[in-house]
């Protein structure tokens, strides 16, 4: 058997407030059932809230990326009300109507991915289970009263969050390395290096020369003079340090040069050790990445491996030294589990959840289905 240790696990919360609806006669406790195993109802109210997280995360998407006419831009989602949000288009149909599918795509994965662990013979590793099982536990004491007067038992967060920890196991463990479906090292590799740079980069910054600093025109022209002279002093170092980048003289040194050169000879300066300064960013930047790393790794695409180039705008000089990617061994193994799942997780292996899914016979309570829905959930 293959016990599937992973390196990360995704933190999972509930990103949006339940309201259930008022007790009914029929037993609402559970609500799908597969060979003897009953789904808890707080664990299906955790799949319709991760599916209302994730319709409504698409719309306000959709939302900030419009590219249309102003004035036929949509509302933003804080200026509806809940039952206006529920009535939006998700992939042409009504909100909640995919938010009630797709939970319910999600629950009944909850049971494909037992039955792949099963039959793959992939074993869950008890240390991290019981690491996700504190967590949960830890998530749901500090908003037990909140999530006690939802219906959400501490039991139910903690099947969540073994489910979503199993699920990745399941993945890792026939997509990763010695998997039913390893994703073989070469498209492993090609993502790599299609989807990531490698470099180092020296900036040098150019004088500026700000009106509304000036009086008169008089003291802005001498203004503009002085930073013009100084400016062509720096783009003759600058072209100085590329021609010594060219040379392969290492960025650790020339950087120790350039801060003593910008910051006086008594300014108080050490060397980098070697590999300090490199960078390796992805492509295309998501997330917290400033104005510098975009502007990096334009100039770092443009540049052709193994040479150096330099590029300017109105604020500064970039020197870069574009890498080979596969330089340092530990960025692409850093990077594996996150790899395989950009080239596995959507394409194939939920499509393999929803086949296994759809051959299982799970037993569907109604009542609960009816009960448990994303009406009052935004409320």
């Amino acid at each position: 058997m293959t016990i599937i240790k992973l390196k990360k696990i995704a933190a999972l919360s509930l990103a949006l407030v339940l309201l259930l609806a008022g007790c009914q006669a029929a037993d609402t406790s559970w609500a799908f059932e597969w060979e003897g195993e009953r789904m808890p109802a707080g664990v299906y109210i955790l799949y319709i809230n991760q599916a209302l997280v994730s319709a409504t995360n698409q719309m306000h998407q959709e939302w900030l990326n419009w590219q249309g006419p102003e004035e036929d831009r949509p509302p933003s989602l804080w200026d509806l009300t809940s039952s206006e949000i529920l009535d939006l288009q998700v992939d042409g149909i009504r909100l909640y109507d995919w938010v009630i599918h797709e939970g319910q795509r999600l629950a009944r994965h909850h049971f494909a991915v037992q039955a792949l662990l099963s039959e793959f013979e992939i074993e869950l590793d008890p240390v991290e289970m019981a690491a996700i099982t504190a967590a949960a536990q830890r998530d749901y004491q500090a908003q037990e009263a909140h999530l006690r007067g939802l219906g959400v038992a501490e039991s139910s967060m903690v099947g969540s969050y073994r489910a979503r920890t199993a699920q990745f196991s399941l993945f890792f463990g026939l997509y990763g390395e010695g998997g039913a479906f390893e994703v073989p090292e070469a498209e492993v590799r090609n993502y790599f290096d299609q989807n990531f740079v490698r470099g180092q980069e020296l900036i040098i910054w150019l004088e500026e020369v700000w009106e509304d600093n000036y009086d008169d025109e008089t003291a802005l022209a001498e203004a503009r003079q002085v930073a013009d002279q100084e400016n062509a002093r720096l783009r003759a170092l600058a072209g100085d340090f590329l021609a010594r980048m060219r040379d392969g003289e290492a960025i650790e040194v020339l950087q120790y040069e350039l801060d003593r050169e910008l910051r006086g000879p008594d300014a108080n300066v050490t060397q980098s050790v070697p590999g300090e300064l490199d960078v390796l960013l992805p492509q295309v930047l998501e997330g917290q990445h400033s104005f510098l790393d975009e502007i990096l790794v334009d100039s770092l695409i443009a540049t052709p491996v193994g040479q150096s180039g330099q590029f300017e705008n109105d604020g500064f000089i970039l020197l870069v030294r574009r890498m080979d990617i596969f330089a340092n061994p530990n960025d692409l193994e850093e990077r594996r589990e996150r790899i395989i799942h950009s080239l596995s997780w959507e394409t194939d292996f939920l499509a393999l959840l929803d086949e296994r899914a759809g051959r299982l016979p799970v037993l569907v309570n109604q009542a609960a289905i009816d009960r448990y829905g994303p009406g009052g959930m935004l409320d």
